[in-house]
């Protein structure tokens, strides 16, 4: 049995500045960016972990370089692990988390832009190389998290819109006997204590289990 934690990176320059992109550089953390990150550095440093992993982009990897100052590992940069491919629409406004109402609406999405499928199935190729045991780390990004969720309890982008994680959060997930279990969502509470807790739990809603993935 293995435990991936995924973390959202702080509040970024382009949170801030309400912009959709991609870019592996620029838009690097804001100051509160780094004390959102550093208050959850200070939560996973109680937990032992056999490896880290980060997405390309500045701001995952600042946010996993805080991170580390606990644990002192090897980071991995993996792309799939990186933000959604936004398209056409690069650079442009995010409305204020609104961009994509009236595509979700239609149930069609911009043509230009990574589809949540895609996202799911490059999170399961990265899922399924972590190994079968240890706790691992991987900080990446609010669109990879969501459509790994989905994924696992059998929901698509339209169905299931309402999942969405905050930035400096993490998302704690079993991965055992070739199937996944959710054991925290948008947490800001993980430490070694309550993360004992909560792989203890079986059963009823201690978590939601796949068997594909």
């Amino acid at each position: 049995m293995s435990i991936l934690i995924l973390v959202r990176h702080g509040e970024a320059q382009n949170n801030l500045k309400d912009v959709l992109t991609s870019s592996i550089k620029g838009y690097p953390l804001t100051k509160r960016g780094i004390e959102q990150a550093e208050m959850t550095a200070s939560q996973l440093k109680t937990i032992r972990i056999s490896g880290m992993f980060s997405s390309p982009l500045e701001r995952t990897m600042q946010t996993a370089k805080i991170i580390n100052r606990y644990h002192g590992m090897d980071i991995k940069v993996d792309a799939r692990l990186r933000e959604l491919s936004f398209g056409k629409l690069e650079g442009s406004s995010a409305m204020r988390g609104l961009w994509e109402a009236e595509m979700l609406r239609s149930r069609k999405l911009e043509k230009s832009i990574e589809k949540g499928t895609a996202i799911a199935a490059r999170m399961s190729s990265f899922l399924r190389a972590i190994p079968d045991e240890g706790t691992y780390i991987a900080v990446t990004h609010q669109s990879c998290i969501d459509n790994t969720v989905r994924k696992i309890i059998s929901l698509d982008e339209f169905s299931g819109t309402g999942i969405s994680v905050k930035n400096a959060t993490t998302t704690v997930i079993e991965k055992a006997q070739g199937g996944l279990r959710i054991l925290a969502v948008g947490s800001f509470s993980v430490d070694n204590r309550y993360l004992r807790l909560l792989k203890s739990k079986r059963g009823g809603n201690a978590g939601v289990s796949s068997k594909r993935f």
